[in-house]
């Protein structure tokens, strides 16, 4: 284990508890790994230490930062890999397993512009009544001999490139029959279909296979926000800390609207406006999804729960909770409501959008041909009815 002048790192300034938070450190390292972070689950901080002749702090920043800057950092192939390894139900999980570590292989970016394989040694610690995940890397490429696993990725990454290309080809393929299909319908029946669901109904498949296709996504979205009459979907934040609100912002501004409330009692008057009483609202949001924290003041998360559950919502728009520290106990008694996802700090940025994001297609989805099997019956017409449900 190093040595280090503790006076030297008091002189150098160190507020509040970072001084013990050195020393907490300085109990984890047993060698001179370059690249050491502590994740502050509650505050949403980082700190990036220094490991040269002497231990000490250089830099805080937020997770939403050090995610951009990871991500920069790491071969895209592992991004999603590394960021799942740092999540607090992964290490609890390894925990429960009897594993005080967990550790992770991925390639990153050198000065030299090259990859290199990686090694991170992740633990999870109480400091100063906090939650923290340490974390120290180490670069390992010369120990690294075996041709052969680098040649298992190339393949890897050869043949998911293959099957993403068949996937797309079938997606569009699928979306054009969908389109052809719906308006062929509409032109046989006698009062044909109602306008406005027709085009909500085709928006929704240019948003289904627009995941898949990121070049068609942009052109689709400003087409479509261009066209009168349409809303784009919304998502609903709810949680107290601005610091939250603001990072699942940035993680999903891109493809949807975003709405956000920092209470409950709050929560709970927009979907009254905006779901509830949409009919009667010509300015409502589209609502598609709601994220929700669980420990708010006014009004915590468990009574919106129960106001969507007694309106009849969760079935028909899907409900995340933003976990943080919840037991298990807490957890359990949440998946009574039917939510559809926990979100757990520190956030997966790429993993929680795109899993949010196929939920959200599946919902809208089941809910587009629930209108068009009522608007048939309305018709009666059970030849065409019979065809939607097939």
């Amino acid at each position: 284990m190093w040595k280090y002048d503790i006076i030297t790192i008091i002189e150098k300034g160190l507020v509040m508890n970072e001084k013990g938070l050195v020393n907490r450190v300085l109990e984890l390292i047993n060698k001179n790994y370059p690249d050491i972070y502590v994740i502050d689950i509650k505050d949403d901080l980082v700190y990036i230490f220094n490991n040269d002749s002497e231990l000490k702090i250089i830099d805080k920043i937020s997770y939403n930062e050090f995610y951009k800057m990871m991500s920069k950092k790491i071969y895209k192939k592992d991004i999603s890999k590394y960021f799942d390894a740092i999540t607090l139900s992964k290490i609890e999980d390894n925990i429960i397993k009897g594993n005080n570590e967990l550790k992770i292989k991925y390639r990153k970016l050198c000065d030299a512009g090259n990859y290199r394989y990686y090694i991170s040694i992740i633990n999870y610690f109480n400091y100063d009544n906090k939650n923290l995940l340490f974390i120290m890397s180490e670069d390992i490429n010369d120990r690294l001999t075996n041709i052969e696993e680098d040649n298992k990725h190339l393949q890897e990454e050869l043949l998911e490139y293959k099957n993403k290309l068949n996937n797309e080809e079938n997606s569009i393929s699928d979306a054009i029959y969908q389109i052809d299909n719906l308006l062929q319908n509409s032109s046989t029946t006698s009062n044909g279909i109602n306008t406005k669901n027709t085009r909500e109904y085709i928006n929704n498949i240019f948003s289904n296979i627009s995941i898949n296709h990121p070049s068609l996504n942009k052109a689709i979205t400003e087409k479509t926000i261009n066209s009168s009459n349409y809303n784009k979907p919304s998502i609903l934040i709810i949680d107290d800390s601005s610091v939250i609100r603001n990072s699942l912002k940035r993680i999903f501004e891109d493809n949807f609207k975003i709405i956000m409330s920092s209470s409950g009692n709050n929560a709970i008057e927009i979907i009254k406006k905006d779901i509830l009483n949409a009919s009667r609202n010509e300015t409502h949001e589209n609502i598609v999804c709601i994220l929700l924290d669980l420990i708010m003041t006014d009004g915590d998360g468990f009574k919106v729960l129960d106001f969507l559950k007694l309106n009849n919502l969760l079935s028909k728009i899907p409900v995340a909770i933003i976990s943080g520290d919840e037991s298990r106990e807490t957890r359990k008694r949440v998946y009574k409501y039917d939510i559809v996802d926990m979100l757990e700090k520190p956030f997966n940025n790429e993993m929680i959008k795109k899993r949010i994001t196929k939920i959200i297609n599946l919902y809208v989805s089941a809910n587009d041909l629930t209108s068009l099997i009522a608007i048939k019956s309305n018709d009666n017409s059970n030849n065409k009815l019979n065809e939607i449900i097939s």
